[in-house]
């Protein structure tokens, strides 16, 4: 079972993509969800996500302590890498137009929001189906990156 997180900061999104989740049980496992940056760093230092779902504009939120910012994607990705190495990261975004930006950023992969779930499931299931070969051991992100560009 894959552990995931979801990081949208629309309620409405992350219950759709929680409600379309529990239909299938087997394969993961939502462990947490988050609707800022801070909590999401805060998060996956915590429980250690194996997959991670993040919202192309979630945005920061100052909750006392200082952090620094994260205005950009590349930064945010390579934070958590920082905190996390071998979680797998796909971004989701209302704007296709910016799926090579997430991909150079250091994402794993890419779905638009306004795709059929068809496709995001796709993404998903491509990773439960094959499990070990994408949390065990060394991470093969060279192999992954070319697997997810043919969907």
């Amino acid at each position: 079972m894959i552990k995931l997180m979801i990081a949208d900061d629309d309620a409405k999104v992350r219950s759709a993509i929680t409600l379309l989740l529990d239909q299938d049980r087997v394969c993961w496992q939502v462990i947490a969800e988050v609707g800022n940056v801070n909590e999401l760093f805060i998060m996956v230092e915590e429980k250690k996500p194996q997959l991670l779902l993040l919202d192309w504009e979630l945005p920061e939120d100052c909750c006392g302590d200082i952090q620094p910012p994260y205005y950009c994607l590349k930064d945010r990705i390579h934070h958590l890498r920082e905190l996390n190495p071998e979680m797998y990261i796909i971004v989701l975004s209302s704007k296709p137009q910016v799926k090579s930006e997430a991909l150079e950023a250091g994402a794993n992969n890419f779905v638009s929001k306004g795709d059929p779930p068809e496709f995001f499931l796709n993404a998903l299931y491509a990773l439960c189906d094959k499990p070990s070969m994408y949390f065990v051991g060394q991470p093969k992100k060279k192999s992954v990156h070319r697997y997810f560009a043919a969907i």
